[in-house]
């Protein structure tokens, strides 16, 4: 199955972004820097996943659920998708809002100005 590695990329990426048992931070909300980079992670992992999605489907996912993209706490996904024509996605940490968007659909927010990139601001 395609989806496998870059599904057991994204696990293994969030599982290693976690620290030890026994440390005192175990809470992302605690610590926005993780959460942060995990928001990062978490888009840049979601190209890979989109493009298989597409390649068996004919068309690109609209929520985190059909590309079995784990919930995490501290970081808010949306997924927007039109049909065979492109995708966005917005995610959302403590500190900073992260924006990625594909084919020809419109840019999610005014500051994402390049297709295909992570492009994130700081939240006011």
């Amino acid at each position: 199955m395609r989806v496998a590695a870059p599904l057991a990329m994204i696990v293994f990426l969030l599982v290693a972004a976690e620290p030890a048992y026994g440390q005192e931070d175990r809470d992302h909300t605690h610590n926005p820097t993780r959460a942060t980079a995990n928001a990062r992670v978490l888009l840049r992992m979601l190209a890979p996943l989109q493009e298989s999605f597409m390649a068996r489907h004919g068309r690109y996912a609209t929520t985190p659920a059909e590309l079995r993209i784990p919930i995490m706490d501290a970081i808010w996904l949306q997924l927007t998708a039109n049909g065979s024509r492109g995708y966005s996605a917005v995610a959302v940490s403590a500190t900073e809002e992260c924006v990625l968007y594909r084919g020809t659909v419109q840019p999610p927010r005014d500051f994402a100005t390049q297709p295909d990139r992570v492009t994130c601001r700081p939240l006011p």
